[in-house]
Order: structure tokens, then C-alpha cells, then sequence
């Protein structure tokens, strides 16, 4: 995320309401709490079902994934996306990976999809993995046009692989906001 100018802040600070710590907005007359946050989701690369990297029977586990079976809990807007990746190594597994390795060709000239009732976003993996100089971790996020992922709803993250896939890890990162509900109105 940018830096933020001293009319952004301000403009930031006018939407605090007495009380609270996080600028409110209101969405079709209901308010929400915007946070920027970053989905994930880790794996060994020969190990994925059907194409498929979200799964209802997958619950959330820390250095794994923080999505929670196949929805989410609040209405989630990406901005961007990165994949990393780590060589298949003895012993290896999701949470024991550094992800500091290139891609493989299988990976790198295949595709990832993420779609909710309809396709919102087919990327080649290519622009998601990053393995070139940057100048910031921000520089490591592929931009996508905003989406919504919708909240207590099935949706999908699949992968077409170009090629059959080895015992190396993955790790598949989504940036952006979330929205929580104002409970206290």
C-alpha cells in the first residue's frame, strides 16, 4: 500500500466515529469496518486434488492456510496476488518451506482461476511469481482489477498445472480489505 498524503489521512480521520479506531463505510446502508489483510494458502505441489487449492474439508491451520474450508467470513475485495514456491527437499512440508525457490515449469507456464458462481480472475502464474529483484515486499503482489469474494458462500481456487507436478511446495498469497460488519452501529 502507498504512503499515505496529509489529505488522505485527514480524509481517513473524518470517517472515525466517536469511540472507534477504524474508519467506518457504508455499504448499501449497512456499516463496515475496512482491513487490509492477506489470504493464504500453502501446500506441496503434488499433493493438490483435482486442481482445487480451496476445499470444504480443509479447516484453517496456522502456516498453512488461514481460509477456512471452501468460504470466508466477511465480504473480501483482492488487490493482489503472489505465488512462492520452495524445491521439494526430504522431509519437506507446507510449513517447513522458506518459499525462496523459482518456479517450475509445470507452475510457471500454468494458470491459477478464483471464481464465486462466475470466473473473477484467471492469471497465468508467471505474472504471480515474482522471482526478480524488487524493491519492496509490496513489488511482489501481482494488482488485480477488484472482485468481491462473497461471505459464507462456496468459492474456488484452482490451478491448471502445465505439466505433472513434483513434491515441491507452493505458497499462494491474497492481498487486500476485508469488511466487517459494524455490530455496535
Amino acid at each position: 500500500m502507498k504512503q499515505l498524503t496529509l489529505q488522505e489521512a485527514l480524509a481517513v480521520v473524518s470517517r472515525l466515529k466517536q469511540g472507534e479506531s477504524i474508519p467506518v463505510v457504508n455499504i448499501g446502508g449497512t456499516e463496515y469496518f475496512p482491513r487490509k489483510t492477506v489470504k493464504y494458502l500453502r501446500g506441496l505441489s503434488n499433493e493438490i486434488e483435482n486442481t482445487d487449492l480451496v476445499l470444504a474439508k480443509n479447516s484453517k491451520e496456522i502456516g498453512v492456510r488461514n481460509i477456512d474450508k471452501d468460504q470466508l467470513d466477511f465480504p473480501f475485495m483482492p488487490t493482489g496476488v503472489r505465488m512462492n514456491f520452495q524445491d521439494a527437499t526430504a522431509g519437506l512440508t507446507a510449513k517447513s518451506a522458506s518459499y525462496t525457490s523459482d518456479a517450475k515449469p509445470y507452475w510457471r507456464n500454468g494458470e491459477i482461476k478464483i471464481a464465486q458462481d462466475q470466473v473473477l480472475a484467471e492469471l497465468p502464474v508467471s505474472v504471480l511469481a515474482n522471482n526478480y529483484a524488487s524493491t519492496s515486499n509490496e513489488d511482489d503482489f501481482y494488482p488485480v482489477a477488484p472482485f468481491l469474494i462473497r461471505p459464507n458462500k462456496s468459492f474456488t481456487i484452482q490451478t491448471a498445472l502445465a505439466g505433472t507436478a513434483g513434491a515441491d511446495a507452493f505458497s499462494l498469497e491474497i492481498e487486500g480489505i476485508e469488511f466487517v460488519r459494524n455490530q455496535r452501529g
